[in-house]
């Protein structure tokens, strides 16, 4: 059954997600709160117990039989970890409007402490160009706090603070989509990657070695990051022989990972 629904503007119908179903999730280039373990195993709990209260947001996707989670891929995840099917609501919606929804959806459910507001005013503002006003609304703040963020006394150092935060956004976008890639490509060409196993190992085994290499390059410069700048002074200069004997410096990568 079909129905209007004004929050959507479109056409909505209500359907199930069956495991057999592919679904994709939208690809918004920003990185949205997380949940913390607490919350997901309640959500696991609830719905263990009670079923899917919300359904979950879908769209239709690029092919016959499939779908684009708009909002709710945490509920489906856990669907489909019980085994059971997932309620949704499927919306007649562009991409444009459907990122706008999955950014309303999500950031209306997180409590987000304000530095986390503070960075997600910046993916909204530099990466998916919304306004000041709109920001505003969705983090539940004022116009003024925000422009202030947005806009500092000292020009100079925002663009340092774009070219920083450019840089590394696009990184992590480019990150997650090789892993979407390599995710369905393992899904999908099965059967050829068995029949050439040596082929297939050769490639992941290349693959993890750069990995590897990007993971140690990324745990010394957050080490570095993480280190005052007058202990990094310090460690520049030329050591006195009573201070060497009596160094014990380690350092400490729990926090890291």
């Amino acid at each position: 059954m079909k129905n209007t629904n004004n929050t959507y503007e479109a056409t909505s119908e209500r359907i199930l997600i069956r495991a057999s179903d592919d679904v994709k999730i939208i690809n918004l280039g920003i990185k949205l709160p997380g949940h913390t373990k607490k919350e997901l195993d309640v959500l696991k709990s609830s719905i263990k117990k009670y079923g899917v209260q919300i359904p979950i947001l879908v769209k239709k996707g690029p092919y016959k039989g499939c779908y684009v989670i708009i909002d709710g891929a945490h509920r489906l995840q856990i669907c489909r970890e019980l085994g059971i099917d997932c309620p949704a609501i499927l919306i007649d919606v562009d991409d444009k409007r459907a990122r706008e929804i999955c950014v309303e959806k999500n950031l209306s459910m997180r409590a987000m402490t304000k530095i986390q507001k503070k960075e997600m005013a910046f993916q909204l503002f530099y990466v998916l160009k919304l306004s000041i006003p709109k920001i505003a609304q969705r983090l539940c703040l004022s116009h003024t706090t925000v422009g202030k963020w947005l806009s500092p006394d000292k020009p100079d150092a925002q663009t340092g603070k774009q070219k920083v935060y450019k840089f590394f956004e696009k990184k992590h976008v480019n990150a997650i989509k090789m892993l979407e890639s390599i995710k369905e490509f393992m899904a999908e060409s099965r059967s050829e990657v068995e029949d050439n196993r040596d082929i297939a190992e050769e490639g992941m085994c290349g693959l993890k070695e750069v990995l590897e290499k990007t993971l140690d390059l990324l745990t010394e410069e957050i080490e570095k990051l993480r280190t005052p700048q007058q202990e990094i002074n310090d460690e520049n200069e030329t050591p006195q022989p009573d201070a060497v004997e009596g160094s014990n410096t380690k350092l400490n990568f729990d926090k890291v990972y």
